[in-house]
Formats: C-alpha cells, sequence, structure tokens
C-alpha cells in the first residue's frame, strides 16, 4: 500500500474536496445571491470579489513567506467559520441588515478562499516529499494524489448545485426576475441561509481535517533536510 489513507483522506478528501464544493457553489450561485440579498448593487459584486481575491492572493504569499503555508491555510479556515458564525449571529439579532451582511460575508469568504487554495500544489509536493522519506524510495506519487483527490472532488463539484437549488427556491427567484420586483422575503432568508451555511459546514469539516495534518514548522524541516542531495 503506497499511500498512507489516513493522512490521505484527511487532507484531500477532508480538506480539498470540500473546498472545490465550495469554489463550484460561488462561481454557479454568487450573481443569484447577489441578485437576492443586494439587488441594488448586484453588479458591482462579482467585480469586488474578483479584486477582492487577488489582493487576498497576492497577501497570502507574503503571509506564508513570513510564516509559512500552514498557518495561511489554518487562518483562512478559521476566519471563515468565525466569519459565517457572526454573519448568522448579527442577522438573526437584526443587528446588521441582510444586504450589508451578504456583502461582507462573501467579500470575506473570497478572501479566505483564494488564500487557501493558493497552495495546494505547494502541500501536494511536501506530502509527496514525505512519502518518499517514509517509504525510503524515490518513489512519485503526485500523479495519484491528484487523481485520488479528484474521486472526491468531482462528486462534492457535482452536489453542490444540488444542495443549493434545495435550499433556495429557483422557481421563486425565477418569477422575481420575471415581475421585475423586490426579492421576497422568504427568497432573501433561504439565500442568507445558503450562503453562510454551507460555507460553515465547509468550513467545519476542513478544520477537523487541517488541524490534523502535522507536515509543518519542524515537521516540515526534517522533511526537507531529508529530502536535499548531500553536497
Amino acid at each position: 500500500q503506497l499511500l498512507a489513507p489516513s493522512l490521505f483522506e484527511l487532507i484531500y478528501a477532508g480538506m480539498n474536496a470540500v473546498m472545490e464544493m465550495q469554489g463550484t457553489f460561488h462561481s454557479q450561485f454568487n450573481a443569484i445571491v447577489a441578485d437576492i440579498l443586494m439587488p441594488s448593487f448586484s453588479g458591482a459584486v462579482l467585480p469586488l470579489l474578483g479584486l477582492a481575491g487577488f489582493v487576498a492572493a497576492y497577501a497570502a504569499t507574503l503571509f506564508a513567506d513570513s510564516y509559512g503555508t500552514y498557518f495561511v491555510i489554518r487562518y483562512a479556515i478559521f476566519g471563515k467559520v468565525l466569519v459565517c458564525v457572526s454573519a448568522a449571529i448579527l442577522v438573526a439579532h437584526a443587528i446588521v441588515p441582510p444586504d450589508a451582511a451578504a456583502c461582507i460575508v462573501m467579500v470575506l469568504l473570497q478572501v479566505g478562499m483564494s488564500s487557501a487554495t493558493k497552495f495546494f500544489d505547494v502541500t501536494v509536493a511536501n506530502l509527496a516529499d514525505e512519502f518518499s522519506v517514509l517509504a525510503s524510495a524515490e518513489v512519485d506519487v503526485t500523479s495519484r494524489m491528484y487523481a485520488t483527490h479528484a474521486v472526491f472532488a468531482k462528486p462534492l463539484n457535482s452536489l453542490a448545485p444540488i444542495i443549493a437549488t434545495r435550499v433556495l427556491s429557483t422557481e421563486s427567484y425565477r418569477e422575481m426576475k420575471v415581475a421585475g420586483g423586490e426579492p421576497p422575503w422568504e427568497l432573501q432568508r433561504q439565500a442568507l441561509r445558503l450562503l453562510i451555511g454551507l460555507p460553515l459546514a465547509v468550513g467545519l469539516v476542513q478544520w477537523a481535517s487541517w488541524r490534523r495534518f502535522s507536515l509543518h514548522g519542524k515537521g516540515l524541516l526534517r522533511i526537507q533536510a531529508l529530502r536535499r542531495p548531500p553536497k
């Protein structure tokens, strides 16, 4: 057995696959959610998210240079959970209006996604190095890691729109667009539940897996030292 199932499942099935599912949801439903929750400025939301993602990816690189990729990914996940929980409390108690809460949540979720996904290939390379050290052999397992990751990620990517359409009434959304009126409150509630609930569930799964990831700090330095060719 060449691949370590526990580590592989935690990192790929447990974190990256569900993160891809969240990314699929955002790419397909951000515009719809913005239409429902922020009708007065929905056209500006997607460009704003693009800018936020670009800035976050650049900033994540700077932080990773100083603190390591583990630090960036860990706090991107923790930040996502914190944002979703805080938004749910603030909206439930009518402290923040739904449109403002939705805009802030969408921007911060984009920041977290851009920060965490940037270092996927780095993590794959580190895991491949660790496997080579543990196996005491020069074995290239990166292609198998990507393939196994795809086995988990592809079904979850298909699941994202199914979950979204189960929570959100697409028929009510179509009626709203045809009538050209204001979105009904029930539709707004559905959109808020979807925008906050799905990333929160994904974040909890990611946190449960990533907190057990040990290939960082001194452990990563040891693997890198063992992989370094002798002078």
